[in-house]
């Protein structure tokens, strides 16, 4: 799965170049990850992790597989739970822009398929029924509306709890002008002397330039 969706990441077209410029500059400090990310990976995480853990340890009795009679009917009623999970893990992954990875993963989905139905003894997976397959498709698309639910999250509040939660430093906002310079008398003064001075070096450079080039035919006359 992994493999196949880092060569996807390289199908992403460039950014636009004047969305670059527009954007404001980030400080050296400031993360990798945005926060939208971040907040994305986590509810993800949530979700599956809990579908996992609760199948996992309740599966037998969620799925009505609880009823053997011996142990190698037992042991085939948890083969079957632990390939449900791996199912709802497989199928909890999903992006609809991109149509690469859309293509990638129907290529993960029919590879899904193919293992458990003839995979066998060669990858260690059993066979599973009709409303197990049925549950676990739901429960791995699930993750689409919830993909887009998270994003409707807003981000200040979620951002202040990880900062009480010392999860996340405290964001800086980036300085856009020196915090004395407001408009006003005292920075128009500021201003003006800034131009003056500007003006007065290039002035003294003019004047130094041009008092060595008068100076330099009495040089050669002396010399």
């Amino acid at each position: 799965m992994n493999t196949f969706a880092m060569l996807v990441l390289t199908t992403y077209p460039a950014s636009d170049s004047e969305a670059l410029l527009d954007r404001k500059p980030d400080k050296k400090t400031d993360p990798l990850f945005t926060f939208n990310m971040i907040k994305q990976i986590i509810g993800q995480w949530m979700y599956s992790i809990i579908i996992i853990l609760i199948f996992h340890f309740l599966g037998l009795k969620i799925l009505g597989l609880d009823h053997f009679h011996s142990s190698t009917e037992q042991k085939h009623q948890n083969a079957v739970v632990q390939m449900f999970v791996f199912n709802v893990f497989v199928f909890a992954q999903g992006v609809l822009k991109n149509w690469w990875f859309i293509a990638i993963a129907s290529i993960e989905v029919f590879a899904q398929i193919l293992i458990c139905l003839v995979g066998g003894a060669a990858f260690q997976v059993t066979r599973m029924g009709g409303k197990e397959w049925a549950i676990s498709l739901v429960l791995g698309l699930i993750a689409l509306p919830l993909g887009a639910l998270i994003r409707l999250i807003p981000n200040e509040p979620c951002e202040c709890v990880f900062v009480m939660l010392r999860l996340l430093p405290k964001s800086e906002v980036q300085p856009t002008m020196l915090p004395d310079t407001k408009p006003g008398f005292a920075f128009a003064m500021d201003h003006m002397c800034d131009n003056l001075g500007t003006f007065s070096k290039l002035y003294s450079g003019r004047m130094c330039s041009s008092l060595f080039c008068s100076q330099e035919p009495f040089s050669d006359h002396w010399s």
